[in-house]
């Protein structure tokens, strides 16, 4: 085995000294290339022949020879006034700066870019192709070790770029997927916590208190509930705010309800009974959406920076609407929308529960009153003959505590 070729004797070396002296030295390639017949034949063949691409450009960036396997991947010959320098594609990808560091004697590596030469903004061609390309970058000196020219090495990596791309986007897919899934987990458990709350009370205002409270932070930094009454009214119930240093502006807020005439979100939204999403909000749009100096003072010191109002539809029509805002950088979108009609409905039935809980009971409080105000002795049983009822007359008449029975009640007489 020839000497410097990486085998030293009986025993394997692999220290500096031994990878340095398995290195020719330029003067050393030089001698050799000065002893081959007709070195400058071959190097052209070399040229010509290799499977890479090959461009040559001069130091003012003008491209003077590229090989054929470069025309082959590229699809065209660059134009004469094709200038490395001005090539859009590079400068949009970023890749510019790097050409300029090897024009200043580095030696650099350009990572895989996509190109198609017809899509040059600076230069007409009319034949290419689009491909991944990565290149490696050499500088070539003159006798003054001045660089002269660049040697632009390209290899085609389309199969491997577009394995990486595919590969990536199955992956971004999986984690968009992952994302989707939880966020849709979340809303089911928001609704369903939603359900639970709303159920748990037939107090109409406990009710929307709970509601308001629910809404922030997990949809909301602050909420706002406003209840048509039965007359066709309409009252600010109910706001809550995520940070307890907003709470007092919120309770300001109570005093602007959407009357007929505002041009708050809410009234619209009552009108019309559908929701409507702002999604950026600004200087300007908070002066478009108040009613009064003061009215717009308020919701700039609240510092809104996305709304939503959304109605609460029930069987008997908008009850109401729940204005909701972020005041960071979060915004809301389609989706957020869709889980706030969905709560304004969850919110519209527990609301005619409350009032129909509330309608029977000052009904049951009148008939009370009423069956206390007459003379006769008043009682109602079931069908087996339980005791639900008895008016004041029966107990001041009999003296005795509720009858257990029917039977019993006649017994008395």
């Amino acid at each position: 085995m020839r000497p410097g070729w990486g085998y030293t004797g009986p025993h394997m070396r692999d220290d500096s000294a031994a990878s340095a002296s398995a290195v020719a030295s330029v003067d050393e390639v030089r001698a050799q290339l000065a002893a081959l017949a007709s070195p400058q034949h071959l190097l052209e063949e070399i040229f010509l022949s290799a499977p890479v691409g090959l461009q040559l450009c001069a130091r003012d960036g003008r491209c003077v020879l590229v090989n054929p396997m470069h025309t082959r991947l590229f699809g065209a010959v660059p134009p004469p006034e094709y200038n490395i320098f001005e090539d859009t594609i590079l400068e949009a990808t970023g890749m510019a700066a790097l050409v300029r560091r090897a024009f200043e004697g580095e030696r650099i590596s350009i990572p895989p870019l996509w190109y198609d030469a017809r899509e040059l903004a600076n230069v007409q061609v009319s034949q290419g192709r689009r491909f991944a390309v990565g290149a490696e970058l050499v500088p070539l000196r003159s006798a003054g070790a001045q660089v002269s020219h660049v040697l632009f090495v390209f290899h085609d990596v389309t199969e491997a770029q577009q394995a990486r791309e595919e590969a990536e986007a199955a992956a971004r897919e999986a984690r968009e997927a992952g994302s989707r899934a939880e966020q849709a987990a979340a809303r089911s458990a928001f609704l369903a916590e939603a359900g639970r709350l709303l159920s748990s009370t037939l107090d109409l205002q406990e009710t929307l208190v709970a509601l308001a409270r629910l809404a922030t932070p997990s949809m909301a930094d602050f909420c706002v509930v406003d209840l048509v009454e039965p007359d066709g009214t309409v009252r600010r119930v109910a706001a809550a705010h995520a940070d307890a240093s907003g709470q007092p502006l919120l309770d300001q807020l109570l005093e602007y309800p959407p009357v007929p005439g505002s041009v708050q979100p809410a009234r619209r939204v009552l009108e019309s009974g559908q929701p409507e999403l702002l999604a950026v909000v600004d200087a300007q749009v908070v002066a478009s959406h108040t009613m009064t100096p003061q009215h717009r003072a308020l919701m700039q010191a609240l510092g809104v920076r996305s709304h939503m109002a959304v109605p609460m539809v029930g069987r008997t029509g908008t009850v109401g609407v729940i204005s909701l805002g972020y005041v960071g950088h979060r915004r809301y979108g389609e989706d957020d929308l869709v889980l706030g009609e969905a709560l304004g409905t969850r919110a519209a039935l527990a609301i005619e529960n409350a009032r129909l809980y509330d309608a029977a009971a000052r009904s049951e409080e009148r008939f009370r009153h009423m069956a206390d105000a007459v003379p006769q002795l008043v009682w109602i049983t079931k069908a087996d003959g339980e005791v639900e009822f008895f008016n004041r007359q029966w107990w001041l008449y009999t003296g005795a505590d509720s009858p257990a029975s029917a039977q019993d009640s006649a017994a008395r007489f």
